[in-house]
């Protein structure tokens, strides 16, 4: 039984639950969502559910199908699942094809996973269309993906795609609160992870508040002449980079904010809102080349600071 559930799902479980039971759901499923919204525990509860023998609204748990899905021995399910591969390739697809050819083990539903969908490679995508096109019955395809513009358009009109939206803070504060997590604290992570539940979750997991101040500190100091920008750089650790960039900016917009709102005022020093807007580009532009392919991450950021030492000269 997959026990984990998580609030913002709830609605696409109910839906597509509702839509099996009337007898309507459509073979081909794919779960468009951002990473860190939970796709694969959602498909996997799908798939346990579609197992059961039980008839009700989600899986019961309780069935001979629940308890062999539980313990990862189901005859009738297939799961296509490797977040640190590259790509999908055509020998996972055909051994799925080849598996929907036979008949359920069990007589009931065949279920099979493809989670990140959009890496599989062309050869993979069109090894699964006919059986997305033609699917024996009682046959369901559940696929994840966080990219649908990297699907062919032949696999995009064979499903039937539910957008899996970012819950509100306030959706999410009950869930954090049974969870007893800080929803100040959260709400910071979260928005740094583009509104990733379980990625935020995990952040907070890993100190990362406490990282992020202290960061935050040091840069001011930067940006005040306190602290040597090219020592700031030297200083850096290349796993936290990408924070790195999030930080700064964040920094800097509250900074060009403040002097923004003062511009009114006499005596208004023009030359220090450009200068904060120039290190907001300079970072900016530093941020785009270390998603690169080939970029030294680790040196491109030093660089960043080199400049941020001649702009704040």
């Amino acid at each position: 039984m997959v026990n984990e559930t998580y609030p913002w799902l709830e609605s696409t479980l109910l839906n597509i639950g509702q839509q099996y039971q009337q007898g309507r759901l459509h073979h081909g499923l794919l779960i468009d969502a951002n990473h860190g919204m939970g796709k694969l525990t959602l498909v996997k509860q799908l798939a346990q559910h579609l197992l059961c023998t039980a008839g009700q609204d989600r899986a019961c748990g309780q069935c001979k199908s629940c308890h062999l899905f539980s313990q990862g021995n189901h005859p009738d399910y297939l799961l296509i699942s490797d977040r640190e591969a590259n790509s999908v390739g055509v020998d996972a697809i055909r051994e799925l094809v080849a598996k929907s050819q036979h008949k359920s083990q069990l007589g009931g539903n065949q279920v099979f996973v493809i989670d990140q969908s959009h890496k599989m490679t062309e050869s993979a995508a069109n090894a699964l269309l006919k059986t997305l096109e033609e699917p024996n019955s009682q046959t369901y395809l559940l696929l994840t993906t966080t990219s649908v513009s990297h699907l062919l358009p032949t696999i995009l009109s064979r499903c039937q795609i539910y957008k899996i939206t970012a819950p509100t803070l306030q959706a999410l504060q009950p869930w954090l609160q049974a969870k007893q997590v800080n929803i100040d604290d959260f709400a910071i992570a979260y928005q740094d992870m583009g509104q990733a539940p379980l990625c935020a979750l995990e952040l907070l997991a890993d100190d990362y508040i406490s990282q992020r101040q202290a960061f935050l500190n040091e840069f001011k100091q930067v940006l005040s002449g306190k602290i040597c920008a090219m020592e700031f750089g030297v200083k850096a650790e290349e796993t936290s980079l990408s924070f790195y960039y999030i930080w700064m900016m964040q920094a800097l917009n509250k900074w060009l904010q403040v002097k923004s709102a003062q511009r009114q005022k006499a005596g208004f020093n023009h030359a220090q809102l450009y200068k904060i807007m120039d290190l907001y580009q300079a970072v900016l532009t530093s941020q785009k080349q270390n998603g690169l392919t080939g970029v030294n991450k680790k040196l491109n950021y030093q660089q960043l600071c080199h400049k941020i030492a001649q702009v704040n000269k």
